[in-house]
């Protein structure tokens, strides 16, 4: 296990997870949409509904709700510290959102917080973004690796 490695095991355990009830969640949601878990940075804690407690977490594919909500826990203050790689990172997801159009899913898309979870945890947007034209002439998929690894500086 190498310094980051273990850097990332101390973010992850300083996140206390809460169950809360379905309902304190769906006050937070500004779109509409269900939600089942959320990162609050106020508060540096995830919340999880109750609901889906009740449902079986597993059994209705929620824990990658809940691991997208670890990664944004993990990445969150990363991304706002002004370091190279945060800012190489930013850069690179302001070149992306000018290529909105490519994408099926724009979401992603949303902040580059929610950009930083996708390129680990959306296939389908992966994919599209290996096919975007890449920044500075290189191949597509030089593009989505650098993506990745300073993604993985930043947390």
């Amino acid at each position: 296990m190498c310094s980051s490695d273990l850097k990332l095991l101390d973010l992850a355990v300083a996140t206390p997870i809460r169950i809360v009830p379905h309902q304190m969640l769906q006050e937070l949601n500004s779109q509409g949409k269900p939600v089942s878990a959320a990162f609050l940075p106020s508060k540096n804690e995830i919340w999880v509904s109750q609901e889906v407690l009740d449902k079986g977490l597993f059994k209705y594919g929620e824990i990658s709700t809940v691991l997208h909500e670890i990664l944004h826990a993990l990445s969150y203050h990363q991304l706002r510290n002004n370091t190279e790689a945060s800012r190489r990172f930013n850069s690179l997801y302001e070149y992306v959102k000018t290529k909105e159009s490519e994408f099926s899913d724009k979401y992603p898309l949303a902040n580059s917080d929610e950009f930083l979870v996708a390129i680990f945890t959306n296939p389908k947007f992966i994919d599209e973004l290996k096919n975007m034209p890449a920044k500075n002439s290189r191949r597509s998929e030089e593009h989505t690796s650098e993506l990745q690894s300073l993604a993985y500086l930043v947390c």
